[in-house]
């Protein structure tokens, strides 16, 4: 893992960013989530500026998470790619959560997991006490996006684009503000953010 400092002196704070956890090919799979029609749908690859085709997902009730559903009522959904044995992981979660209870009605997160079993995620979220979905989804749907290390977070904008791809972990919340903030401003623009620096800019 590596780990690089950027400072930033006009805002007064230090933004940690971490390459994360690597996959195991070691570890069991399980998978459950997209459902076969979603995956169907999908492309060998989604990139920045990509809109999101339907993406769905089955929680461990067995009911259907819609992004595009989703959308209809937040200004942002982002999914965060995780598994439990993470330690960056780890990190990140509590103070995603920090600004996630700020931001919830503007903002959803869907932590996917490719990883662990249904069961595996929600003793995981009860044990750590986060209140954003968390759910399981295929080894193949963390290909489409590209990710090769953990966590990775994927800002689905409210035009339904992919509008940032962040490898690594965030381990300050006021990072994640500054972020929803962007994305929830009624002055909000479509754009694409090559970097979370630009946004902390």
């Amino acid at each position: 893992m590596k780990k690089n400092m950027i400072s930033l002196v006009a805002l007064g704070l230090s933004l940690t960013l971490l390459t994360g956890c690597g996959a195991s090919s070691e570890k069991e799979t399980v998978t459950t989530a997209p459902s076969e029609a979603t995956e169907a749908t999908l492309p060998t690859s989604l990139t920045l500026g990509a809109t999101l085709p339907e993406l769905s997902f089955t929680d461990g009730e067995g009911k259907t998470v819609s992004v595009q559903s989703l959308l209809e009522e937040k200004k942002l959904v982002v999914l965060n790619f995780w598994f439990a044995d993470c330690g960056w992981c780890r990190k990140e979660f509590p103070v995603m959560e920090v600004a996630y209870q700020q931001y919830r009605q503007d903002v959803e997160i869907l932590a996917i997991n490719p990883y662990d079993s249904e069961a595996a995620i929600a003793a995981f979220q009860k044990e750590n006490s986060l209140s954003f979905p968390m759910l399981s989804c295929s080894e193949e749907l963390a290909r489409v996006f590209g990710v090769n290390g953990y966590p990775t977070s994927v800002c689905i904008d409210r035009e339904g684009k992919i509008s940032m791809i962040h490898a690594g972990a965030i381990t300050d919340a006021e990072v994640f503000t500054r972020l929803f903030e962007t994305y929830t401003s009624p002055d909000y623009r479509s754009r694409v953010y090559n970097s979370i620096y630009e946004i902390m800019e």
